[in-house]
């Protein structure tokens, strides 16, 4: 009898066990819906626009790319203020007055291209640094009264901003290009045409060429790694070496025949950008479980790369989904 009591109540700690693990997985889902909530809603009013909009799904995918890859470059412009403390706010301000006044001179010299796009940005680089520069010690002298500060800057650097624009470029500096200068003769319009000149420049760059500046890029930083730590007598050296050389592999592959026809190009298909994208996802996902596996730590979750490794063959695995495989190809 006491035995069969032990048993019932065994029974009934291993229910209550299952019926706990339950409502805690419910109640992980609705927590995580709760959490998401607006993020799903914009999902849910998206896939309804689609649909009411009677556009295709290689339209929209396509537009929803191009806009990806245009605010992309505004959201990394942004992370190195966000880092160093300043505000958005701040930084987009700072940001737009480098770029215009390294834009309007690179337009006015006559650049074009992405020859134009390289000298407006090495006008602009040193103003934003600059700028950025200035304000991080303005507030650093003024703790505890930053928004004072920054309204009134701001007015200053508005003032400052019109003089130069409106007043300084054709009444003191002069502009080469009237086409740029207001009926007036003095000051410059408040929009620039960049038809003829830089828009769509980054359009015609090919892939060979971005290889190529990618390999510049690394070679020059592992270069330099490599000198440093020589230098300090720093034997570890073998992850910059194996960096450089496989740098110098891709590089390489860049000339075969078949590659370099394909990178010949100036655009690649989504198709063709997802299975480089999950080729790079797999190589990380197995460099960093090949590393944990040299060099064993306890706080390192195996089965996240693991699960990453699965989730990019079976993304790849749904590219060959006939309807999916047509909306890549055409986008």
């Amino acid at each position: 009898m006491k035995a069969k009591n032990d048993m019932n109540q065994s029974n009934g700690s291993q229910d209550e066990l299952v019926l706990l693990q339950q409502e805690t997985m419910r109640q992980k889902v609705f927590s995580w819906l709760f959490e998401n909530k607006v993020m799903l809603l914009f999902l849910i009013i998206c896939i309804g626009g689609v649909w009411v909009s009677g556009n295709s799904a290689g339209f929209v995918v396509e537009n929803v790319a191009v806009r990806f890859g245009r605010n992309a470059f505004t959201v990394m412009s942004l992370l190195i203020p966000v880092l160093a403390g300043l505000g958005l706010n701040f930084s987009i301000v700072i940001g737009a007055i480098a770029a215009q006044v390294g834009l309007f001179f690179a337009v006015d010299w006559g650049f074009s291209g992405i020859i134009g796009m390289l000298i407006a940005f090495l006008i602009a680089t040193p103003l934003a640094s600059l700028f950025g520069f200035g304000v991080g010690r303005l507030f650093n002298k003024m703790k505890g009264s930053e928004m004072i500060a920054g309204l009134i800057l701001g007015y200053f650097a508005d003032g400052l901003y019109q003089l130069f624009f409106l007043y300084i470029l054709g009444g003191v500096l002069p502009v080469r290009t009237t086409s740029l200068i207001i009926p007036g003769g003095i000051g410059i319009k408040n929009t620039i045409d960049l038809t003829g000149n830089m828009k769509y420049a980054l359009d015609g760059v090919k892939l060979v060429d971005i290889v190529m500046i990618f390999f510049i890029i690394v070679a020059v930083v592992c270069a330099f790694r490599i000198i440093t730590k020589i230098r300090n007598k720093d034997k570890s050296l073998l992850k910059d070496v194996i960096i450089l050389l496989v740098a110098a592999l891709v590089y390489g592959l860049s000339y075969v025949p078949q590659i370099e026809s394909a990178l010949m190009t100036n655009s690649l298909s989504l198709l063709n950008v997802l299975v480089i994208g999950t080729v790079g996802v797999i190589v990380y996902a197995v460099a960093k479980l090949i590393g944990n596996w040299r060099n064993a730590d306890s706080k390192f979750k195996k089965a996240r790369y693991v699960a990453i490794i699965i989730a990019a063959i079976v993304v790849y695995a749904l590219t060959y989904i006939p309807e999916l495989e047509k909306v890549l190809m055409t986008s």
